[in-house]
């Protein structure tokens, strides 16, 4: 099978592949879409803590059952699925509880011999899939993943009905983690980012946007809400986004952190301790996360797929990783199509 290789920092190419091998418990996917993710492009840049060259790249995919294990029940082949690219081990404490994103041998596609959905086929656990409502085509089912993240911070921020919350961050994980909180429930949802065609993307699901570099954003917040945010949610990695939020949001309030940060950041405990701020890691999703980014694509379909900004082939992907390289590109979702 053709798939897209990070040979070396910077260089993706198309690479032959057996089609992988699966045991009685999974199904092997004919990868009908899948999407790039920023971890991706961090791993294309070499920034990555442990997605590094050379591997197959990706984990958010879609497309059809093609075989399916001795032992699998529920899916069937010809049926349409997304996945949750996790394997983890099922025994330890975590696990046994239903956090299987916090299992110490969880593994993601494309990391310790998974290959990743950069690929014809993708081989995945039948517990990791689930089947694609009849509402939604392979390129929506790509931003389940991706969703799933925003909706498990959202979760984890325990939202309240009329909560005011700010996103740091408008790519594509803050975005629809900002859509994640208005479903949860929150009343007015902040987005700031640099790049203003991202901004307008967000605009356009109801959020509400704040170009960073042209306005002061703690400013435009406290205008609407004195005392500060309920919620903030740190969707990128810059050494100031701790300082930002601990000045957004309000005393008692809560800071999710979605991103992944590459370097240790200082944080004015002072002002965490003295305000009760609430400060969360979020670490992808669970089953119950995965759940409910389906149940909101199905809700929020046609919204939803203004997200999804271009399609490339498998030798388009070094060329599109590139584009999402620049600030100022016009991207937030790009598909590729094995």
């Amino acid at each position: 099978m053709k798939t897209g290789y990070l040979s070396e920092l910077s260089k993706v190419v198309v690479k032959e592949f057996e089609v992988p091998g699966f045991d009685e418990h999974s199904v092997l996917m004919k990868v009908k879409a899948a999407g790039i993710c920023g971890s991706d492009l961090h791993a294309f840049r070499g920034s990555h803590p442990f997605r590094k060259p050379p591997m197959i790249l990706g984990h958010e995919a879609t497309g059809d059952v093609v075989k399916v294990g001795a032992k699998v029940k529920g899916l069937n082949v010809g049926d349409r699925i997304t996945v949750e690219p996790i394997k983890a081990c099922g025994k330890c404490s975590y696990c046994l509880s239903g956090s299987y994103n916090l299992c110490p041998e969880r593994v993601g596609a494309g990391v310790r011999g998974w290959l990743g959905t950069f690929a014809e086929y993708f081989a995945v656990p039948d517990m990791r899939a689930y089947k694609l409502p009849q509402e939604l085509d392979y390129d929506l089912g790509v931003l389940a993943e991706p969703l799933a993240v925003g909706t498990h911070a959202v979760r984890l921020a325990n939202i309240k009905k009329g909560s005011t919350c700010v996103v740091l961050g408008c790519g594509a994980v803050g975005m629809l983690a900002g859509v994640a909180a208005q479903e949860a429930g929150a009343g007015r949802v902040y987005c700031t980012d640099l790049n203003r065609f991202r901004l307008q993307i967000a605009e356009g699901f109801g959020l509400y946007p704040i170009k960073a570099d042209e306005v002061s954003v703690e400013e435009m917040v406290k205008s609407f809400t004195p005392d500060g945010a309920d919620v903030v949610l740190v969707a990128f990695t810059s050494s100031q986004a701790f300082g930002q939020a601990l000045k957004l949001v309000k005393r008692g309030g809560t800071i999710i952190v979605i991103a992944l940060f590459t370097d240790p950041v200082a944080i004015d405990m002072n002002t965490l301790q003295g305000n009760e701020i609430n400060l969360k890691g979020s670490h992808i999703y669970t089953r119950e996360d995965f759940e409910s980014a389906i149940r909101i694509l199905v809700k929020r379909k046609e919204d939803l797929r203004k997200a999804i900004t271009h399609h490339v082939s498998l030798d388009g992907i070094s060329g599109a990783l590139e584009m999402l390289a620049d600030p100022n590109n016009v991207a937030v979702k790009v598909i590729v199509q094995p």
